[in-house]
């Protein structure tokens, strides 16, 4: 029975196989005709943007992604070659990504060796066995790490505008809290900084000012940096002093022994006669307004034979709440004159005596004066003339004789020696009668 039945079967199968073989070659045909028709098969190009995947890997392992090459990655538009039928293709390829995993360890791996190094880009999509993947292009990237490092730096304060005049802003007063910020960032960024700087306005300020601020960062040029991917780990708290500027007077110095025998101070000078200063207060800077300085011991000068230069520091005979104004020296310089003393007498004609307010009644017996001078070698040795005065205004109804002194005109470091008594001459006074008697008789 099985066999007729598959014999029936043949039979039937093999009865005008010529045409049921057209029939289905030629609907072969016509099904391959109406699918390139409707939904052709062809090699296509898809352009897809280049995607960064797993990047906190990178953060991980202490690394970046140069700063440059990040827009060029981003930027990156990578080619997909694929064949497949067009609607297909047009159903799925929205849902392919191309991307570089930076997760992987190789990357890590070689980084540590070199700065720039190639990684494969990969495709990701909802491929079937209709659309074939042909080829991807470019098939890898450069990519450019930079190590993140952490780096402490100072925080430094700038002043910006013009201070008052009547008031100072002491620099080494200003504080910074912390004073030390930790900078991170790629390390090729991080060079860049030269300084961290918070700028404060301080244009005509006359009090004190508190503000908490974030630095900025500059080049080595003094040009402001903007870098998106360093931080700064502390905000910076900033507190601005601005205490009363005022100006002292250096009063003149003063001794407290005198140079050897023999010699004799005969000047002085000082330098700075005046200085800049600044206090806490209007009333500590009034208080400053004449400054004296301690006497030169005569220990110093009791050693000196020739002029000498003694240095003294201002700074412990401010008043409190008073200092020097940044700039100014602190050390005074008092310069001392020391001379070598010489004596000398002198002879002074009475024809080189001035005798003021003399009368006709007046007769002076004096021929000479004789002095013994003592001064400065330097002006002793070239004296040859000494002016003199007499007074004798008044004595001409005074009669007798008379004692009267004479003023020597001396310069002030020339004087009279010890144990020489005042020169003077001495004058008789006639009667005035007895002056007109004589005369009539004549």
């Amino acid at each position: 029975m099985f066999k007729a039945v598959i014999a029936y079967v043949c039979g039937t199968f093999v009865q005008n196989l010529p045409w049921k073989l057209g029939a289905l070659f030629f609907a072969t045909a016509i099904w391959f005709v109406i699918m390139n028709f409707v939904d052709p098969v062809r090699t296509e190009l898809i352009p897809l943007q280049l995607e960064l995947r797993n990047e906190q890997a990178l953060t991980a392992g202490h690394l970046e992604i140069l700063l440059e090459n990040r827009p060029a990655l981003l930027a990156q538009t990578v080619t997909v070659q694929v064949r497949g039928n067009q609607r297909r293709i047009n159903e799925i390829s929205h849902n392919w990504r191309a991307y570089i995993d930076l997760s992987t360890s190789d990357i890590i791996y070689s980084a540590a060796m070199s700065d720039s190094l190639p990684v494969n880009i990969q495709v990701d999509g909802d491929f079937d066995d209709d659309i074939q993947l042909l080829a991807v292009r470019p098939v890898s990237v450069i990519l450019s790490l930079d190590t993140i490092i952490n780096r402490a730096m100072e925080v430094t304060v700038d002043l910006i505008g013009d201070e008052h005049p009547d008031f100072f802003i002491p620099r080494e007063s200003i504080t910074r809290n912390p004073r030390f910020v930790t900078v991170t960032g790629p390390s090729s960024a991080v060079a860049r900084i030269d300084r961290l700087a918070v700028g404060i306005n301080v244009d005509g300020r006359t009090v004190g000012l508190n503000t908490t601020r974030r630095p900025g960062m500059y080049d080595m040029r003094g040009e402001p940096i903007v870098a998106r991917d360093i931080t700064i780990s502390d905000l910076v708290e900033v507190y601005v002093p601005v205490h009363v500027r005022g100006r002292a007077a250096i009063a003149s110095p003063t001794f407290d022994g005198v140079p050897p025998e023999g010699y004799v101070i005969t000047g002085r000078d000082w330098n700075p006669k005046t200085l800049d200063i600044a206090g806490l207060s209007a009333e500590a800077v009034d208080a400053a307004a004449t400054i004296h300085l301690p006497p030169i011991s005569e220990e110093i000068i009791s050693r000196h034979t020739s002029s000498f230069t003694e240095y003294i520091n201002i700074t412990p005979h401010l008043p409190a709440g008073v200092y020097l104004i940044e700039g100014h020296r602190n050390m005074i310089a008092v310069d001392v004159v020391v001379e070598r003393l010489m004596e000398r007498d002198f002879i002074i004609p009475i024809n080189n005596i001035t005798l003021l307010g003399a009368a006709p009644n007046m007769q002076v017996f004096t021929d000479f004066v004789y002095v013994r001078l003592v001064g400065v070698e330097r002006l002793m040795q070239p004296l040859e003339y000494i002016y003199a005065i007499a007074d004798l205004s008044g004595l001409e109804e005074d009669e007798g004789e008379h004692i009267v002194n004479v003023q020597l005109v001396l310069n002030v470091d020339i004087m009279l020696a010890d144990g020489q008594d005042a020169p003077y001459i001495e004058v008789l006074v006639l009667p005035v009668e007895l002056e007109y008697y004589e005369d009539d008789d004549e």
